[in-house]
């Protein structure tokens, strides 16, 4: 581990949130700095530029960038980080400026079509434009901080706003690359909407490109990452991690901001982004950044002690470091007491978050492309708007049924990646017995023929709905692309069933353990006729005329195609049934899940409990298997109060496993094998646990 570099172990990083001019010059920085390092923090985001209502060029260093030198606090800063142990990200925010710089500099801003300038989210101040003159004024700005004792560099953004930017840089810059005007047309013609998502993809790599060898030719020991997109679709926010990662260190992104409505924010969001970002990041580290503060703009009200234990487990069992904001107001709290725990758990076993890698040979497909040209929902971001479901009866939710299939998942303990359509298109899928396209309706032809590659070499896959029936640019295809390994002749057409059913076999594999008569047909379902050589199982009805009408006949046309293609197999459901799961939990969606997985492979790990509400991660490390467990039964409330400690918890995991010791209990576990499985019981789980398995030899 001592031939890593510094910021290739695990990172446990702090941004105390300091408020505005005048009362920040009055923080005691040598009694922070040692309380910061007792709560178990190693790395902070160092606030020196104030933007308690955005950027507005007031410094806290020497800079002959800055609009108003003040006290130089870095200085102070940088002695004091060394002393305590704690290495030093400074923040620099590259999205908001505020109302001063706006006015001071206007040619630095994002426009609208109409020339306005566009209102940044947070009450005041406006986005900064990529491509004006504010680039040269940042680069100047690192080459300023790089003659500190810094250790790093943090970029919050840059983004372009979905609404611009239409301002003379970026409208010169449009011309000259792609050979005709930029104006409002990109919002209307479909292919000039394509070229300008990639205009300001490219124009934000760009950027970070510039910053990052700026910065290293003034100190190539400084490291420089930014505030990276998630499981969103990027056509909002303008950054593509696959562009941006060849210049930045780490990639990390915003998974545990828990904002807005809890009760439709899934829990295990952290772990989703952490597995996101392992994927697209090369081998290089992943932070989490984690709001310590509850969502829905109650900025200094933190979040429970169990949400905040959750969400730090998420990200650190999918092999992320951490990032932890909460305001300064709030490092006193006794809610902290939670953070020193959890922080001091997590230093006294790093040798076992270190360079860990995923043991999952499942993986299942976020794909960017459809839901930047297809249709998805979005969450709300600090950077983003929330965006809603389509009005169309033809388009599913891209994102409802990626997050309907992570949650059905997780309920049954199967252990996975996830991957993007990037990976997909590029990368070799024959790691993973088991892929995953949960309505990936948009594909490039690099795509579907990897799968097709994938699956005649032996792969498997599962997918869903009307995937592959679109280009990567959101453009009908004649005909499914995939259609020929799902085992289908023909596409008779797309229905939208409302109230609609299917009714159960009760010896059908797919049925196990579901025990109701019928289930819910999925809103958005395909009627398909499958090939002759193909399995069919169960079978939609005529459509119900009303809530209280009779059940309609069966129509020949099944729920479930199971078909061999080459040496592999697919398993097509001609439903969003993720969807489904996601906006209604029917029971039925998740045992069919389980069952479907069930049918290709076998599962990694089985956990008998009283609940499902247990996640189960599986990561490997010198021949060692690490399984992370996180408990997050609750009182069927978020944010969650409490957690429910499970008692004789019963493990079984397919490895050939000698030895099992828990982390949180400090102790050894009796292990009994059979063949290629082991099992072992925990006595306790509270929150999270850590077990780590030697190999029988």
């Amino acid at each position: 581990m001592d031939d890593l570099k510094w910021y290739e172990k695990p990172l446990r990083i702090l941004d105390f949130i300091p408020p505005g001019p005048g009362k920040y010059e009055q923080v005691d920085i040598a009694a922070e700095m040692k309380h910061r390092a007792e709560l178990g923090f190693n790395a902070e985001h160092l606030e020196v530029m104030d933007i308690a209502n955005g950027a507005s060029g007031i410094f806290y260093f020497k800079s002959d960038c800055a609009v108003e030198e003040r006290k130089d606090m870095l200085a102070q800063y940088t002695a004091e980080c060394r002393k305590n142990r704690i290495r030093s990200f400074v923040y620099v925010n590259v999205h908001w400026a505020a109302e001063n710089i706006v006015e001071k500099y206007p040619e630095w801003v994002e426009r609208a079509v109409d020339g306005s300038v566009i209102p940044i989210g947070y009450g005041v101040g406006a986005y900064h434009c990529v491509n004006s003159p504010f680039k040269d004024w940042t680069v100047q700005v690192l080459r300023d901080l790089a003659k500190y004792d810094i250790d790093g560099i943090f970029l919050d953004g840059p983004i372009f706003n979905e609404k611009g930017c239409f301002c003379e840089a970026c409208k010169t810059k449009y011309a000259a690359r792609y050979g005709y005007p930029l104006n409002g047309d990109v919002f209307s013609d479909r292919k000039k909407f394509v070229d300008y998502v990639q205009f300001k993809k490219d124009c934000i790599a760009e950027f970070v490109r510039d910053c990052y060898v700026a910065l290293k030719e003034a100190n190539e020991r400084l490291v420089l990452y930014m505030n990276s997109v998630g499981l969103n679709p990027n056509k909002h926010c303008s950054r593509d991690n696959n562009l941006t990662i060849p210049y930045q260190d780490l990639l990390g992104a915003e998974g545990g901001f828990l904002g807005g409505n809890l009760t439709r924010l899934p829990i295990f969001k952290p772990g989703m982004s952490a597995k996101l970002l392992e994927t697209q990041a090369q081998g290089k580290p992943t932070v989490i950044f984690i709001a310590g503060r509850i969502g829905g703009g109650w900025q200094r009200m933190l979040l429970s002690p169990a949400e905040t234990e959750i969400v730090h487990a998420e990200a650190v069992a999918n092999g992320a470091s951490t990032w932890y904001g909460v305001y300064i107001e709030n490092s006193y709290d006794p809610r902290m007491e939670t953070v020193r725990e959890l922080y001091r758990f997590l230093r006294d076993n790093e040798e076992h978050y270190t360079k860990t890698k995923s043991s999952a040979r499942i993986a299942m497909v976020w794909s960017y492309a459809t839901g930047n040209y297809y249709h998805s929902s979005a969450e709300e971001t600090d950077f983003t708007a929330a965006h809603g479901r389509s009005e169309s009866d033809e388009k599913s939710d891209a994102r409802a049924s990626l997050v309907g299939w992570y949650d059905m998942l997780k309920r049954n303990h199967i252990v996975f990646d996830l991957i993007d359509d990037y990976y997909l298109a590029h990368r070799d899928l024959s790691k993973y017995d088991v892929v995953l396209l949960p309505n990936v309706s948009c594909m490039s032809d690099a795509e579907i023929d990897n799968v097709r590659r994938y699956v005649a070499e032996g792969g498997k896959i599962v997918a869903t709905f009307d995937t592959s029936m679109y280009d990567e640019f959101g453009y009908r295809r004649d005909d499914m692309a995939l259609k020929d390994v799902f085992g289908i002749r023909e596409i008779v057409r797309k229905e939208v069933l409302k109230r609609d059913h299917i009714r159960v076999e009760r010896d059908n594999r797919y049925m196990k353990d579901i025990d109701d008569s019928f289930i819910a047909a999925p809103h958005y379902c395909i009627y398909a006729v499958p090939e002759a050589n193909a399995e069919s199982h169960l079978r939609f009805r005529e459509k119900m005329k009303s809530v209280y009408a009779d059940i309609p006949p069966e129509l020949p046309y099944p729920f479930i195609i199971k078909n061999r293609y080459g040496k592999g197999e697919s398993i097509y459901i001609a439903g969003t049934v993720g969807q489904l799961y996601h906006d209604f939990q029917l029971i039925p969606c998740k045992r069919i899940a389980g069952n479907v997985l069930d049918d290709l492979t076998w599962r990694d790990v089985t956990v008998e409990s009283e609940v499902e509400s247990v996640n189960v991660e599986l990561r490997e490390k010198d021949g060692r298997w690490i399984l992370h467990l996180i408990n997050y039964t609750g009182g069927m409330a978020r944010p969650i109060d409490g957690v429910v400690t499970l008692r004789d918890v019963n493990i079984t995991i397919r490895r050939p496993v000698a030895t099992a010791k828990s982390l949180k209990l400090n102790r050894s576990l009796t292990v009994v094998r059979e063949g290629d499985r082991a099992t072992f019981v925990l006595p306790e789980l509270r929150i999270y646990d850590v077990i780590v398995m030697e190999p029988a030899h």
